[in-house]
């Protein structure tokens, strides 16, 4: 059984996952906020995004705004589902905030889902929200459970927008920061006008850069992004 203290604490070992380290959709952050600064209302929240579009960043965002409010959180990711067992959700409801990351990985699986619901109602009784992700709306994941669909479909949902090409710059120079890679702003507004659009393509080019420059000892050029464009 992995440790509820334990997953808290991992949190504080990643600086990255705060709200102002956030790009795009910062009326989903305020809603956030209020939700964790309030009362601890019971008012779920589910967040809908495609892959790599940010939804892990709020929710672990969320937990360490959480824990710096000097509150209890549980953050839970779903792909770990293989190693978990439904039983981990058992005593939640004594947490401040429960955090559930790409939940519509437990759709189909019955044991999973009817520990879910039974989640809701727990935290329900003692007014306590659940925040929680998923790569769509509720309504159009293939849940087996009607009751807990309906649960779900209750939250409040919101989803997050597509960056644009000046987020997705930020967020580029952002994850550049974090790697120690001193990038130019002509050299990413040519991955940006260069390589494909979406976030986990264009966060993929930036690991080539960076792995090239350090192997190469020299600064991140376009004839890198070039050859990483090339490649592919």
């Amino acid at each position: 059984m992995i440790e509820y203290q334990q997953l808290c604490l991992d949190l504080r070992c990643s600086g990255s996952y705060s709200f102002d380290s956030f790009v795009g959709s910062r009326h989903i952050v305020d809603v956030l906020k209020n939700i964790v600064s309030g009362s601890f209302c019971n008012h779920n929240i589910f967040i809908s995004s495609r892959y790599c579009s940010g939804k892990t960043h709020l929710l672990k965002a969320t937990s360490q705004w959480c824990i710096d409010s000097g509150a209890s959180v549980i953050y839970i990711d779903m792909k770990d589902i293989a190693r978990l067992s439904p039983e981990i959700f058992k005593g939640l409801s004594g947490v401040d905030l429960v955090c559930l990351d790409n939940i519509n990985l437990v759709a189909g699986h019955v044991i999973w889902e009817e520990a879910l619901f039974n989640l809701f109602k727990r935290m329900q009784v003692v007014y306590r929200p659940l925040v929680l992700s998923g790569n769509s709306f509720p309504r159009y994941i293939d849940f087996v459970l009607p009751d807990l669909k309906t649960r779900l479909c209750s939250c409040l949902c919101l989803e997050l927008d597509n960056l644009d090409d000046a987020e997705k710059i930020i967020l580029l120079k952002n994850k550049a920061i974090e790697m120690g890679l001193n990038v130019s702003d002509d050299v990413l507004a040519y991955i940006i006008n260069n390589s494909k659009s979406d976030v986990v393509s264009l966060l993929e080019c930036l690991d080539f850069l960076s792995t090239e420059s350090f192997t190469k000892m020299q600064r991140p050029t376009i004839s890198i992004v070039k050859k990483y464009i090339n490649k592919i």
